[in-house]
């Protein structure tokens, strides 16, 4: 198997603190990933901050979103730095993360990590994750999936296919719905 470590870098304002190396893999794969620690982020000082909050009396909602725009810049500047110099990037050990195996990771990080282009390898990507702050992913390898036994990969086939009936089922049902200009206003039971 194959292993990458996701690192995601928050600023302050995010509650938790994300460094990953993530490795993407095709959909049958599985992805090695490897995530950074989680550390609660320090809420930084105001003068600490490059740009100040605005001042006393402010909503507390503009102050996180002022808090949540700082940590996406400085998860995007550290993106852009370990792009540029890999080896300045301190990671914690790689992990190896698949669809069926996220590893306590953030779904977005993992999505990210599984979209990502393995064209060059070591691959980077940035993840925003909202109130939580900016994760930048780092993916070294892609591994192949182990095998299934057959009990497993039976029941991993008709699970899929009675998801894809049911989405060709309900994709049927909002075409009518759109065709026939019809509208459901009584709320579900």
């Amino acid at each position: 198997m194959k292993k990458a470590a996701p690192k995601a870098a928050t600023t302050a304002a995010a509650k938790k603190k994300i460094v990953a190396k993530p490795v993407v893999k095709a959909a049958p794969k599985k992805v090695v990933a490897k995530p950074a620690a989680k550390k609660p982020a320090a809420k930084p000082a105001v003068k600490a901050s490059p740009r100040k909050p605005a001042a006393r009396g402010t909503k507390t909602g503009e102050v996180l979103t002022e808090l949540k725009s700082l940590a996406k810049e400085e998860g995007k500047a550290k993106l852009a730095e370990w792009k540029a110099k890999p080896e300045a990037a301190q990671l914690p050990a790689a992990i190896e993360v698949g669809r069926d195996q996220s590893k306590d990771l953030p779904r977005e990080v993992l999505d990210a990590a599984l979209r990502a282009s393995t064209k060059t390898l070591p691959a980077w990507e940035g993840v925003d994750l909202g109130a939580a702050g900016y994760a930048v992913i780092q993916i070294n390898r892609i591994a192949e999936r182990p095998a299934v036994d057959a009990q497993v990969a039976e029941q991993q086939k008709s699970q899929f296919t009675q998801w894809a009936t049911m989405a060709e089922v309900m994709a049927y049902y909002e075409q009518l719905k759109k065709q026939f200009k019809v509208q459901i206003k009584v709320p579900r039971p």
